[in-house]
Order: structure tokens, then sequence, then C-alpha cells
């Protein structure tokens, strides 16, 4: 089942989120996480696999990934000024 934003603040914040963001938000949600920390969570780890950070100190981020969330970060900057 997917998991939708709450109405008010959190709704309002995730308009300002692209689908990639949303969807890792919405994962960790289904997994039981908060939503604001779930927002949070999302956008720190699409940051860190942009930059090919896994946050383990292990492995690496695949490239499309990183173009991924490159993209997404770019994206997500463009939607914080609209809503400004």
């Amino acid at each position: 089942m997917a998991h939708a934003f709450k109405e008010g603040a959190g709704a309002a914040a995730a308009s300002r989120f692209n689908a990639y963001i949303q969807n890792i938000a919405h994962a960790l949600m289904r997994g039981g996480m908060e939503e604001s920390h779930a927002i949070a969570t999302a956008l720190n780890a699409t940051r860190r696999w942009a930059s090919g950070d896994t946050g383990t100190g292990r492995g690496h981020v695949h490239p499309e990934v990183r173009q991924a969330s490159r993209a997404a970060l770019e994206e997500w900057e463009k939607l914080k000024e609209t809503h400004h």
C-alpha cells in the first residue's frame, strides 16, 4: 500500500520533493519511520549517493544512482525556489 504524506505541513513539504526523494521517504515510512524523519533521511541519503558515498565506508554507488541522485537534488533546489 502506498503511503501518502499527511495533510498539513508534511504534505506541503512533500510537494517540494520530486518522485525520487518521495519514493525513498515512502519506503522508509512503510518500514515504520515517522514522516519528518523519513523525509530528512531520504534527502540526506540522496545527497550522500550523489557524492558517491554509501554511508557505510564500504562499496560504491553505481553511476546510475549517482546521476539520478544528482538530478533529484537539482530538481529539489529548483522546487525550493518556487516554494519560498
